[in-house]
């Protein structure tokens, strides 16, 4: 999760048992509202921090060659929309309600 906020609680109230949730990033916010200690302890699912600011190169490298050879290129495609920078208002309602699956990819050019 890169959002934080209202996000992160509903990623992690709605993580599978044993699950785990990876936050690296407060962009809709730093707290954690209306979240429980529950499904830690019922579910036994993690809350993983990502440090991207003081990571060395060396776990960076070794980070992003683990997702080259996991990641399948296929798969990220399918879940994948390229849209224009003109697109973006009519996107965004449409992501604040959750009615967007996936990744959106804003073109800028």
């Amino acid at each position: 999760d890169s959002v934080g906020g209202i996000t992160l609680s509903a990623l992690i109230a709605s993580t599978m048992y044993g699950g785990a949730v990876a936050a690296c990033g407060v962009a809709g916010g730093a707290n954690v509202d209306k979240l429980t200690v529950m499904p830690f302890i019922l579910r036994g699912i993690r809350l993983l921090g990502v440090d991207s600011v003081y990571a060395s190169d060396t776990a960076r490298k070794r980070v992003w060659d683990d997702v080259c050879a996991t990641l399948d290129p296929d798969t990220l495609a399918s879940n994948s929309l390229l849209i224009p920078l003109a697109k973006v208002p009519e996107y965004a309602p449409k992501i604040l309600k959750g009615q967007v699956r996936g990744r959106i990819v804003v073109e800028i050019s």
